[in-house]
């Protein structure tokens, strides 16, 4: 469990990608997620791990243009994040 300044209280996975840097896969704020349910997410996690995958790379993909090339104004442009709900509520 991590627990920031402000006091927000988040569950968290940290494991070791195949580059050897850490990895930290946040599993959901404490008062939305149980205790057993975060052992159960979290063991889903490191078992994914275990089988050589790398969940937060899954996870986090690139963005993709929401809009069509050209017509991009100020310099700015419209990006679709990757979030489901359930990645939105973890």
């Amino acid at each position: 469990m991590t627990v920031q300044r402000s006091g927000k209280k988040a569950w968290k996975v940290i494991y070791f990608a195949s580059g050897g840097r850490p990895r930290w896969y946040h599993i959901g704020d404490v008062d939305a997620v149980g205790l057993a349910d975060a052992r159960k997410l979290a063991s889903r996690v490191m078992f994914a791990v275990a089988e050589g995958k790398d969940p937060v790379a899954v996870w986090v993909k690139p963005a993709q243009p929401v809009a069509p090339e050209g017509s991009i104004r100020f310099g700015v442009s419209l990006m679709a994040l990757p979030i489901t709900d359930t990645q939105y509520k973890n």
